[in-house]
């Protein structure tokens, strides 16, 4: 396997307070590094252990896409790495409804709020003035 295919990943992701200290960091392709998410790499070896060299090392070769997927749907990440997932999408979605954008709306540009910044101010200007 190239070198150009690997990452480097959190054993314990940065997301669920692990940190860059080189006992945390490991080597994987960048596949399993994308599969594996937020997953602690104990509850990634523990979802797809049938599917890993049992010395932990690096397949040679590379585990073939089509088992990840027959395994991924075979089995569903840890509670813990769902109830994760759920509340960044709740959060994500609080913040949209918090802004008034509601779910499909997008939030203006800068032009646009510039604009409606600079109405308001002619707005306050001329009310002032009499006019």
């Amino acid at each position: 396997m190239s070198n150009r295919y690997l990452e480097i990943d959190h054993k314990w992701p940065v997301s669920r307070n692990g940190g860059n200290e080189l006992s945390n960091l490991q080597l994987l392709c960048t596949a399993c590094n994308l599969r594996k998410g937020i997953q602690t790499d104990q509850e990634f070896r523990e979802r797809y252990w049938c599917l890993l060299p049992p010395d932990g090392s690096i397949p040679d070769p590379p585990i073939p896409q089509d088992l990840f997927t027959k395994e991924t749907q075979r089995t569903r990440a840890a509670p813990t790495v769902r109830s994760i997932y759920r509340e960044r999408f709740a959060a994500a979605r609080r913040r949209k409804m918090v802004a008034g954008y509601g779910y499909k709306g997008a939030a203006p540009s800068g032009l646009v709020m510039l604009a409606l910044i600079l109405v308001v101010l002619l707005v306050a200007v001329i009310s002032q003035c009499g006019g």
